[in-house]
């Protein structure tokens, strides 16, 4: 299952583990969606999030037949118990029809 062009498919992991550890504070009921959330007050304690599995996506058999590669950026909303809640694809694979969209949805959903 050797990657044509590894480059871009580790570029390609990157964009979704880096996304993977960013964390959305859930807005609160009435708060209108482009508000920022409430900041922390600086005495409560924040654990930043880490990465307690690594999830590559699949490479879809066409595009690896093809040779084809692409980047895809998701937007993943992770939960307070560090859960995918949540994964949209903000700027999808360039080549379209080749599967890496999903791919990268279905990987980051199963994030923990």
């Amino acid at each position: 299952m050797a990657c044509r062009n590894p480059i871009l498919f580790a570029r390609f992991a990157l964009v979704v583990l880096f996304l993977a550890a960013a964390i959305r504070t859930p807005h609160a009921q009435g708060t209108p969606e482009d508000e920022p959330p409430p900041v922390p007050r600086a005495d409560e304690k924040l654990t930043p999030p880490t990465l307690k599995r690594d999830m590559q996506p699949v490479y879809p058999d066409r595009a690896k037949e093809e040779g084809i590669a692409a980047e895809v950026l998701l937007d993943i909303d992770i939960d307070a118990a560090g859960l995918v809640e949540n994964a949209r694809v903000v700027k999808g694979a360039g080549p379209q029809g080749y599967g890496f969209d999903d791919a990268a949805v279905i990987a980051a959903k199963q994030l923990l």
